[in-house]
Formats: structure tokens, C-alpha cells, sequence
């Protein structure tokens, strides 16, 4: 009992620290106070967001599907679906054309830097 104490007692006050610095340290104080946060458009983002969000989806339903073990089937699946992110990310690296298809801008926002 004792030792599962400390280490939810360790666990806590690193992961204030951790999400205190990450916050501070990643918006300045002008991005606070005005309530805008702009991000540059990136087409590698939005292709990481594209695969990584149905990846996640996927394991999410699959993996307590099969009981919590993780099949050989499934390791192929996710291979699979990392290699066409390489591809597309790579192919949206080197030709415009396609980076301007993943390139999303909405209307009027804040403008980036």
C-alpha cells in the first residue's frame, strides 16, 4: 500500500510540472490576452492529422475488441497505414499541387506570423 502511495504521490507532482511548463511555455502571454492563436498553414500537419486520427479510431475499437492482444493481423493493418502516410506525406513535401489540397485555411482568423 505504501509504495503504490509514493508513486501516485511522484506521479501527481510530475505531471503538474510537466503540463505547468508545457502551458506556460507554449503560449505567450499576448496569445492569452487577446483569445487568438494563430497556426500556420502546414500541409504535413493536416496529412499527420488525416492518418492519425483513424489510426487512433481504429485502436481504440479493435484493441478491446481482441481482448487487449494485439494480432499480427492488426500489426500489418497499422504498418499499412503508415506506409501510405510516408507516401503521402513525402509526395505532399515534393509536389505543390497536392500540398495545397491539404493546405486548409479558414475565413478570417487571426493572422500568422
Amino acid at each position: 500500500m505504501d509504495r503504490k502511495f509514493f508513486n501516485v504521490l511522484l506521479t501527481v507532482r510530475l505531471l503538474n510540472i510537466l503540463l505547468g511548463l508545457g502551458i506556460a511555455l507554449t503560449f505567450n502571454r499576448s496569445q492569452l490576452t487577446t483569445g487568438c492563436f494563430s497556426v500556420a498553414p502546414d500541409p504535413i500537419v493536416s496529412v499527420s492529422f488525416v492518418f492519425l486520427i483513424p489510426s487512433l479510431m481504429l485502436s481504440l475499437i479493435v484493441i478491446p475488441a481482441s481482448g487487449f492482444k494485439a494480432r499480427r493481423s492488426y500489426g500489418i493493418v497499422l504498418m499499412f497505414i503508415y506506409v501510405c502516410y510516408l507516401i503521402t506525406a513525402i509526395t505532399t513535401a515534393l509536389y505543390q499541387p497536392l500540398a495545397d489540397l491539404f493546405t486548409w485555411r479558414i475565413g478570417r482568423g487571426c493572422a500568422y506570423k
